[in-house]
């Protein structure tokens, strides 16, 4: 039996192998879209991944072979977004959402078996890596739906991808193919195999051989910010004086 608090969710399956934690999105006759439901559950699984020590990586990918993930579930969506004010409150629990997976102290990848649609793709740029399948693509229809990108996904779109990317996406409504989104820097690699174990074998078989506290130094360095000379501080402490406070802090996120 699944152990708590991953044994009544919402549409969202957790499995656990050894180091290796995979949430899956299973919604698949609606593409995977997100409910409300699904964002606190995620955010749920998400806190509780950042507090467990023995997870060195965390995965996340779709059920079906079509869609990754649709984003935001439209028929709530339009409810929350009648206003300005409500519309930042919206954005915001999906900035909280994509902050919480961009803070993990473990390995992140994203396992993008198909479409990466709107929020699918707010999500899928908070991981450390995404692996794609070939048929798969990245789009951001706000616009046709009379909403605007949070400006959270516009920054990360941007870090990833560049500008150009950026207005092809959000601008030109482009539909990207993720051949053309591993050119831009949007995917780091093609899923090899469609079993997402199997697609997350051999990184997982890197990261047992690697020290958790290096991988975590270099990823908030790869991440640092406008702090960065007390980021590389603290990395220097964890990593080479054994500082456990300094190696605390690099796990709450830079």
């Amino acid at each position: 039996m699944m152990p708590a608090p991953f044994d009544r969710l919402t549409d969202i399956t957790v499995e656990t192998r050894g180091a290796a934690r995979l949430v899956t999105l299973n919604r698949p006759t609606k593409a995977n879209a997100l409910t409300k439901a699904m964002l606190a559950d995620l955010q749920a699984v998400i806190s509780a991944t950042a507090e467990d020590e023995s997870i060195r990586l965390f995965a996340l990918t779709g059920a079906g072979e079509r869609i990754f993930c649709a984003g935001a579930d439209l028929s709530e969506a339009g409810n929350e977004t009648g206003s300005a004010a409500q519309a930042r409150a919206y954005d915001a629990q999906w900035d909280g959402l994509t902050a919480s997976i961009a803070r993990l102290p473990c390995v992140t990848l994203a396992l993008l078996n198909g479409g990466c649609i709107g929020g699918g793709m707010s999500v899928a740029l908070a991981f450390d890596l995404r692996y794609a399948q070939a048929q798969g693509y990245f789009s951001y229809p706000a616009a046709r739906h009379g909403f605007m990108p949070s400006p959270m996904d516009v920054e990360r779109l941007t870090k990833a991808g560049g500008q150009s990317t950026a207005r092809r996406i959000f601008l030109a409504c482009e539909k990207l193919p993720v051949p053309e989104a591993l050119r831009a820097g949007l995917v780091d690699g093609l899923m090899q195999e469609a079993e997402p174990w199997a697609a997350m074998a051999d990184l997982m078989a890197r990261l047992e051989t690697a020290h958790p506290i290096s991988l975590l130094a270099a990823k908030r360095l790869i991440d640092r910010d406008a702090e960065a000379a007390r980021l590389e501080d603290l990395c220097y402490r964890a990593v080479y004086d054994k500082d456990p406070s300094a190696a605390a802090l690099l796990q709450t996120g830079p």
